[in-house]
Formats: structure tokens, sequence, C-alpha cells
């Protein structure tokens, strides 16, 4: 399930920030943290946190694709060495 959500979660990331729809990122990175915390990516999680308050208050803006670039390198990552287990099955 991770596998196929991630090229999803990134997409609309990237398309609510660079739309400027900063409240829809927030629902994203909301909706992105409980697919996180399954995969045991806690840190990640806590960051998309942190983003997902950042967008409420709209703060910090200049930070967003920071977070978002982040979120793409290791989702990217993870998605790789799932990707890698299930081919040893």
């Amino acid at each position: 399930m991770f596998v196929l959500q991630v090229p999803e979660f990134i997409q609309n990331l990237n398309r609510f920030y660079q739309t400027g729809h900063y409240t829809e990122l927030g629902k994203e990175a909301h909706k992105a943290k409980s697919s996180l915390q399954i995969m045991g990516m806690i840190e990640l999680e806590k960051e998309m946190k942190t983003l997902q308050l950042k967008t409420i208050d709209k703060t910090d803006i200049e930070s967003y694709p920071a977070h978002i670039s982040h979120f793409e390198i290791q989702c990217n990552g993870a998605v790789e060495e799932l990707k890698a287990e299930l081919a040893k099955l």
C-alpha cells in the first residue's frame, strides 16, 4: 500500500505548494503521517506534523519546499528498499 501511496502523496504535496493551496497541503501532510507511522518512519512523521501545523497558520512558508523535498527523498528511498525486499519473496 505504501508503495502505491507515495507517488500520490509526493504529487499532491508539490501541487498544493505550487498552487498556494496551503490548507490542502496541510491536509495531505496529515494523511501521509499515518502511512509514515505504520512504516516506522517516526522522524519523518514528526516533520509532516510540523509542516501541517505551519500550514494552519500559514507561517514559515519558505520552509515548505524543504519539508516536501525531504519527504520525497526519504519515501522514495523507502519504496526502493521495500521493492527490493518484495523481490526476494
